[in-house]
């Protein structure tokens, strides 16, 4: 095999954290992220996972595919228990890092309040909000998560629900608690999504990255896996930005903002949904979104953040047009 490689010409491969053998979906949006977030984080690092699609793929002693120690366990108690590994790490004078890999079942419903208290606390720990848009563990049904009038095994929210439509914001969620940051990303800009995850990784307190990880239950060819990654931003549907102590906004990719239904028509939940419904639930979070970094801010705190480097106006050239 080498001989072969040296006659092709082929560079080494990459070592990874995550090696091949795991039993995720085929197309599963998620191992691709991991993939990338382990390398990012490194093998210093301990992760708790709850219950989620993660406890088939990185979880099981027999089928474990992770080079890191990975803690399987229940919703509410993960970020407590999460925070309680940091700190015992501390006393110890270890270096580990403390990661929870989370689905939105988790982070947006179940554990919310879990997920609220350790950020309250300034809980030394780095969550990863594995964000499928639904509890697709069980088949695909609905959480906060779910957008406006997309089908799942439960219905659709339009049809028995005379209260909230959109999603969820997770992100404006924590970044209330004033942390020391929070971010959006996906696996379709890995130098987005590894620059945000070593940013994180060199702070200290409470940090969480809602990460995008389309799900074969959308109703998508598994082909198109990161293609959808992509149109997700692109359509500005799930935009990239990033907050420091919950005032410092920067949008990290700007949107081509290609029309929506290239994203929407390769999912059969979309289909029959009213799909204006989500585009003004994308005007509603850009407009908030181009308020926030607008505003001029004073720097953040922690200056030797490093990773994406930081604005007071938390605006790209890119964003502004100047050349």
């Amino acid at each position: 095999m080498q001989r072969l490689a040296k006659q092709l010409e082929l560079t080494p491969f990459r070592e990874t954290a995550f090696a091949p053998g795991h039993n995720a979906c085929p197309g599963c949006g998620s191992t691709t992220a991991l993939r990338m977030v382990l390398n990012a984080v490194g093998n210093r690092a301990v992760f708790f996972v709850p219950a989620s699609c993660a406890s088939l793929y990185c979880a099981p002693s027999d089928t474990s595919a992770t080079d890191v120690p990975v803690i399987h366990t229940i919703f509410a108690g993960a970020f407590a228990e999460a925070e309680g590994m940091a700190h015992a790490l501390r006393i110890q004078g270890r270096e580990e890092k403390v990661v929870v890999w989370a689905g939105d079942g988790c982070c947006y419903d179940i554990a919310l309040g879990g997920l609220s208290g350790a950020a309250a606390r300034g809980a030394n720990i780095l969550v990863i909000c594995n964000d499928n848009e639904g509890y697709q563990n069980t088949g695909g049904h609905e959480s906060t998560a779910t957008p406006p009038d997309a089908a799942t095994r439960t219905g659709r929210r339009t049809e028995r629900s005379h209260g909230i439509r959109r999603r969820k914001d997770l992100v404006e969620i924590i970044a209330a608690h004033h942390v020391p940051y929070v971010a959006t990303a996906c696996a379709a800009f890995p130098e987005d999504l590894e620059a945000k995850v070593r940013k994180a990784v060199a702070l200290e307190g409470f940090r969480m990255i809602l990460l995008l990880t389309p799900c074969v239950t959308w109703g998508y060819d598994s082909r198109f896996s990161v293609k959808l990654a992509r149109l997700a931003v692109e359509t500005g549907y799930f935009p990239l930005y990033e907050v420091e102590w919950g005032s410092h906004y920067r949008v990290t990719q700007e949107p081509a903002m290609v029309p929506l239904e290239r994203f929407t028509r390769l999912q059969r939940r979309f289909s029959g949904s009213d799909v204006d419904l989500l585009r003004e639930e994308i005007a509603a979070k850009w407009g908030d979104l181009r308020f926030r970094c607008s505003r001029e801010q004073a720097p953040p705190p922690s200056p030797n953040a490093g990773g994406l480097g930081s604005s007071c106006l938390g605006i790209t050239r890119r964003q502004t047009g100047a050349s």
